[in-house]
């Protein structure tokens, strides 16, 4: 077989694997056909893309970055090269890479990268305009007006923003989130002791008693009226449901926290962190945990093994603040 139908071959398999979230698997089919074909810019930034998912940006900006070097009009990489960026929360680089990729390849998942890029630097009337000219395409892909519902709600338009959503759940009923945007946007300035008993009442229909969104959203809504048990309650349902949700892992973390269950807390706002080490606010938290259950020693070792299996040098900062209290609870207690 020729190098291109092998890599496609290769680079397919990978694609299911990654689906499945068998990253390891993928990893060792991916560094195989690399050691064939050691060159291949095609399997390199499928590589950089497992690094991603799997938490290795360093590797995954150190692969990617040769690609560019080579080709630096290489889309695949382009767009890599833009999500490294998003995960960083460096929205204004992730904009300019995605839409240098978007140029060179016109897609629906460059346009709906970049569409969530904007929204994220607040930049709506771009994002929007995006959205617009992917709907005006034939065979316009329907999530585009999902989006587009999104940018309105955030320009304050609501009742626009309602009626695009209505129009996108006609058309694709199953999207159970879409749902849960459009109950929040109806509920948009009721009083939150009403908001939760108008949910408590459509989690008892049969058709959205199974929407996992519109739980989180009535325990969103319990936070706001401080009933944090409740909230906890339903957040551990439907972890069991989605044990792998990043949202769910981090709300009911971060639930347990205002609740000043601390220990309890810990368990959760680790895992949340090992899957998104850039997220600044749970990491901040982490580091207020682990100070008041006089666990800093705890906190070394594991923001130490993030770094280690992240590349994320800008935790050092925390490790040296732990660290100093450990030094500092030491001499205390030699002392006395």
């Amino acid at each position: 077989m020729s190098e291109y139908k092998v890599v496609q071959s290769v680079v397919q398999k990978v694609i299911k694997l990654k689906r499945g979230k068998e990253y390891e698997k993928a990893l060792r089919v991916l560094l195989e056909a690399l050691e064939q074909f050691p060159d291949n810019n095609f399997l390199k930034t499928s590589l950089a893309d497992l690094y991603i998912r799997m938490n290795r940006l360093f590797e995954a900006e150190e692969l990617v970055d040769q690609v560019l070097d080579f080709d630096p009009e290489n889309d695949s990489a382009l767009s890599v090269k833009g999500n490294i960026a998003y995960i960083k929360r460096g929205y204004k680089k992730a904009a300019e890479y995605f839409k240098e990729a978007y140029r060179l390849k016109d897609s629906n998942y460059l346009a709906g990268r970049l569409v969530r890029t904007y929204i994220n630097l607040d930049e709506l009337e771009t994002a929007l305009n995006i959205c617009q000219e992917k709907l005006r395409q034939e065979d316009a892909d329907k999530r585009f007006k999902k989006l587009e519902a999104e940018i309105y709600r955030k320009m304050n338009k609501y009742d626009k923003a309602e009626e695009i959503m209505e129009e996108y759940l006609t058309e694709i009923q199953d999207d159970h989130f879409a749902f849960k945007e459009k109950i929040q946007m109806k509920l948009k300035g009721r009083p939150p002791a009403l908001a939760v008993q108008e949910l408590e009442q459509l989690l008892k229909i049969n058709r959205y008693s199974e929407n996992i969104h519109l739980h989180t959203l009535l325990a969103e809504k319990l936070q706001e009226i401080e009933e944090f048990d409740k909230a906890v309650e339903i957040y551990k349902k439907i972890l069991l449901l989605a044990p792998e949700d990043l949202y769910i892992i981090k709300s009911l973390g971060m639930t347990l926290y205002k609740k000043g269950n601390l220990k309890e807390a810990l368990s959760y706002l680790q895992k949340a962190f090992k899957i998104d080490p850039n997220d600044y606010y749970i990491r901040s938290t982490l580091e207020y945990i682990y100070k008041s259950l006089k666990m800093e020693k705890e906190g070394t070792v594991f923001f130490q093994e993030i770094i280690k299996t992240t590349g994320l040098n800008n935790l050092w900062g925390i490790v040296k603040r732990l660290a100093k209290e450990v030094e500092e609870d030491e001499e205390d207690r030699g002392t006395n």
